[in-house]
C-alpha cells in the first residue's frame, strides 16, 4: 500500500511546489513580460470617484499578501471564522448563505489563507489518492488518471480557501466508510460533508431518486425506506445543524433561504447567457456540452431503462460492504446528483451560469464518474465514441458562436476551456495510447495547466472579475 501511496504524495507535493513556484516567477515584471505577458492580460481593481473599477492591464502577478486576499467569497469565510454569524449590515447578512464547517476547520487550524490553500491541497490530493486507489487500483492506467486529475483546469477551486477541498474529502471520507462497512464513520463524514455546503441537499434529493429507481429494480418497498433513510439522515441532520447554529445568531430558521434569496436569478427566456468572467465561461462551456447535458442524457435513458423492466439489479444493501455495489451505486449516485443539480441550477440561477464548471466538474461526483469511464467506454464500439465526440464539439462551437457574452474566443482567456478540449480528446485516445506516449502528454500538459492555475489564482488575488 505504502508503495503506492508514497509516489503519489510526492505528485501531490511536486504540483503544489510547481504552482508555488511559476506564480512567484511571474510577480517579477521581466519573466512575465517574456512569457505570459506576450499572450495575456491581467486585471487590476482600482478605486474611481469612490468607486471600484476593473481595468485590462498588461503587469505581472500580485503579491500573495495575507491582507488582501479574502476577496469575495473568502472574505464570508474569514467573517465566520472570526465571529460566526455575529454583525449587522449586508455582509453580515450575505453570511449566513455560506455554511459553517470550513471556517470552524479554518480556525481550528490557526492558520491564514496561506495555510488554507495548502491544506485544501493537500485534502484534495488526499482524496484523489484513494478514490484513484479504488476505481483503478488494479489497472495500468491508475498513476495517468491519477495526474490528469490534478492537472484538469477546473481543479483551480481546490487551490482556494473556498469549500470545495473539504467538501471532497468528507464525502471520500463517507465512501470509506461504505466499503469498510463502518457506518459511524459514513454517518459522521456525511454529517460534516452537509454542514459544508448547502448541495448535500441536491445530494439527499439523488439518493432518494436512486432508490425510486431502484425499487423499480426489486421491488422491495421496506428495502427502499430502510436505505433512503439510513442514507439521508445524516445528510438532514448536517442541515439542521446549520440550521440551529444560524438560529442562534439570528432568531430565524431561514435566515440561509432569505440569504440565498438574493443570488442572481435569470430565466428569461429572451435574455441572454451571462457569467462573471470570460475565463470561467469557457470552461463553464466545457462542463456543459462535454460532461453536464451527457450526463443527463444517459440518467434520462437509464432511469428509464430500470423504470421499464429493461434493467435487473439485485437487491443488495449499501451498507452490506459489498465494494462492487457501493461503487456502481457510487456511479449511479453522482449521475443522478449531476442531473438534479443542473435542473435545481436552471430553476434557481437560469441563464446566469456562474460556477456552473465548479459546481459540476470540482465535485467528488465528477471524479468518482471519471474514474470509472475507462471500463464503462470499453464496451462502447469506436465509430458510436467518435461520432458522440463530434456532436458535442459541434454543439459547443455552436454555443459558443451564438453566446453573445463570450466574444471572440481566439483569446488567451479561453485557454482554460481549450486545455479541457485538449485533455478530454487525450482521455478518449488513452487506452490506444502506450505508455511513454502518456507520460510524454502528461508531461507536456502539466506546465500549461499549471499556468492557467496561476493565472486564476491570480485574478482572485487582485479581487477582479471572480471565475466561481
Amino acid at each position: 500500500m505504502l508503495h503506492k501511496v508514497l509516489p503519489k504524495l510526492l505528485i501531490v507535493a511536486g504540483l503544489f511546489l510547481t504552482f508555488t513556484l511559476v506564480f512567484t516567477l511571474m510577480q517579477n515584471n521581466h519573466i512575465y513580460s517574456s512569457t505570459l505577458g506576450k499572450i495575456s492580460n491581467n486585471y487590476e481593481n482600482t478605486v474611481v470617484n469612490g468607486a471600484p473599477m476593473i481595468n485590462v492591464v498588461s503587469k505581472p502577478f500580485t503579491q500573495f499578501n495575507e491582507s488582501k486576499a479574502y476577496n469575495w467569497d473568502v472574505g464570508y469565510y474569514k467573517g465566520i471564522r472570526d465571529n460566526m454569524y455575529n454583525g449587522t449590515g449586508d455582509s453580515a447578512a450575505f453570511r449566513y448563505a455560506f455554511f459553517p464547517l470550513f471556517p470552524m476547520v479554518w480556525k481550528a487550524t490557526h492558520t491564514g489563507v496561506h495555510g488554507m490553500v495548502l491544506l485544501n491541497y493537500l485534502f484534495f490530493g488526499l482524496s484523489m489518492i484513494f478514490l484513484t486507489s479504488v476505481f483503478l487500483g488494479n489497472s495500468k492506467s491508475e498513476m495517468f488518471f491519477f495526474v490528469f486529475a490534478l492537472i484538469l483546469p477546473s481543479a483551480i477551486a481546490f487551490c482556494l480557501p473556498y469549500t470545495e477541498a473539504l467538501f471532497m474529502l468528507m464525502f471520500t471520507i463517507a465512501f470509506l466508510g461504505l466499503l469498510k462497512r463502518k457506518y459511524w464513520l459514513y454517518f459522521i463524514a456525511m454529517v460534516c460533508f452537509s454542514m459544508t455546503r448547502p448541495a448535500g441537499l441536491i445530494l439527499s434529493m439523488a439518493l432518494v431518486s436512486l432508490n425510486m429507481i431502484n425499487l423499480f429494480s426489486h421491488r422491495r418497498f421496506l428495502l427502499f425506506v430502510k436505505e433512503s433513510f439510513l442514507m439521508v439522515i445524516p445528510i438532514f441532520l448536517g442541515w439542521f445543524l446549520v440550521l440551529l447554529i444560524q438560529h442562534n445568531y439570528s432568531s430565524s430558521w431561514g435566515s440561509y433561504f432569505e440569504a440565498a434569496a438574493s443570488w442572481p436569478k435569470q430565466r428569461d427566456p429572451y435574455f441572454p447567457i451571462s457569467d462573471w468572467s470570460v475565463e470561467g465561461f469557457g470552461m463553464t462551456a466545457f462542463a456543459m456540452f462535454f460532461f453536464a447535458l451527457p450526463i443527463c442524457i444517459y440518467a434520462i435513458f437509464w432511469g428509464c431503462s430500470v423504470m421499464l423492466d429493461k434493467v435487473k439489479d439485485n437487491a443488495i444493501s449499501l451498507f452490506s460492504g459489498d465494494k462492487e455495489y457501493v461503487k456502481k451505486f457510487m456511479f449511479n449516485a453522482s449521475i443522478c446528483f449531476i442531473a438534479v443539480f443542473v435542473l435545481f441550477n436552471y430553476i434557481s440561477s437560469g441563464y446566469q451560469t456562474n460556477g456552473f464548471y465548479r459546481y459540476t466538474m470540482a465535485t467528488p461526483f465528477f471524479y468518482i464518474i471519471l474514474f470509472q469511464l475507462p471500463e464503462k467506454f470499453k464496451s462502447i464500439p469506436g465509430h458510436f465514441k467518435l461520432a458522440g465526440c463530434i456532436i458535442v464539439f459541434i454543439s459547443v462551437a455552436v454555443f459558443l458562436s451564438s453566446a453573445e457574452y463570450g466574444g471572440n474566443i481566439l483569446r488567451f482567456n479561453y485557454m482554460g476551456m481549450y486545455l479541457l478540449l485538449s485533455l478530454f480528446i487525450m482521455f478518449m485516445a488513452e487506452p490506444y495510447l502506450g505508455n511513454r506516449t502518456k507520460i510524454i502528454l502528461l508531461v507536456i500538459f502539466i506546465l500549461p495547466c499549471i499556468i492557467w492555475h496561476t493565472y486564476l489564482f491570480n485574478m482572485y488575488l487582485s479581487n477582479t472579475w471572480i471565475f466561481t
